[in-house]
């Protein structure tokens, strides 16, 4: 049995992509950030942008900039260490979830992507929905949780966002074919490239296609609020493997 690509009613077109205290998350080999980079900096998008955040002054300027050049985004992507209470924006800069709007209202999200702990909780949503006029809908884990099963998240962006061109991916492929060692981060990035057309939507080819990407062995909990599901003080869906991959077709 076959299943048709499911129809969305929110389409996006930009992405912008945040990394907080970069340099503590990359001394501790925290790389989440750096892989979405290289994925989504070759997708056509109308609009991409990556910046890293390392001190309060880094994070002032890159809103001024953005404000200034009146840069929105439809998908706003933010990477850090958080809890249900605060996320650190900054080295020795913790941000309470209710003031982090602040910042971000400059860009007008109507999709955000929390890629920290905790932040997928009923607190942090709730502040980003009060602070956040133009935001539709939220993605993030309520548990403590680590750069791999983050990983969920980039295939949610692959769902919510224009799909990679298939001329680029065959360029990849032949690259790898070429090289007598194929590094595994490289490997990662094509096979989290080729899940998203899903080529073949066959459905009894899902759990090979899941099994061969190595970021998903220890799974992970993400939630997806709306701003429907905020008012009625509720979570809309919570997405283990196989409901995501059921986001790509229908019946």
């Amino acid at each position: 049995m076959k299943r048709k690509m499911a129809k969305r009613a929110m389409e996006y077109s930009s992405l912008l992509i945040i990394e907080c205290d970069s340099d503590k998350l990359r001394s501790q080999g925290l790389i989440i950030g750096q892989l979405m980079d290289k994925i989504f900096s070759d997708f056509e998008l109308k609009k991409y942008k990556f910046i890293r955040v390392n001190t309060k002054d880094d994070l002032l300027s890159c809103f001024a900039g953005l404000s200034k050049k009146k840069q929105i985004y439809d998908i706003v992507v933010l990477i850090g260490h958080s809890n249900q209470l605060v996320i650190n924006v900054a080295q020795n800069f913790p941000v309470k979830w209710d003031i982090l709007p602040n910042y971000l209202k400059t860009v007008k999200p109507k999709c955000l992507m929390l890629v920290a702990c905790e932040a997928g909780g009923f607190i942090p949503s709730e502040a980003m929905f009060k602070g956040l006029l133009t935001l539709k809908e939220l993605y993030g884990s309520p548990l403590t949780a680590s750069d791999e099963k983050f990983s969920i998240l980039i295939i949610i962006l692959f769902y919510i966002l224009p799909k990679a061109s298939i001329k680029s991916l065959f360029k990849d492929i032949i690259n790898l074919r070429n090289k007598s060692e194929s590094d595994q981060e490289q490997i990662n990035i094509l096979l989290l490239k080729i899940s998203s057309l899903f080529l073949n939507p066959d459905v009894k080819n899902k759990d090979s296609i899941m099994t061969s990407i190595n970021y998903f062995k220890n799974g992970g909990i993400v939630l997806r609020h709306t701003r429907n599901s905020y008012k009625k003080n509720k979570i809309l869906e919570e997405f283990d493997l196989y409901k995501l991959l059921d986001l790509f077709y229908k019946k």
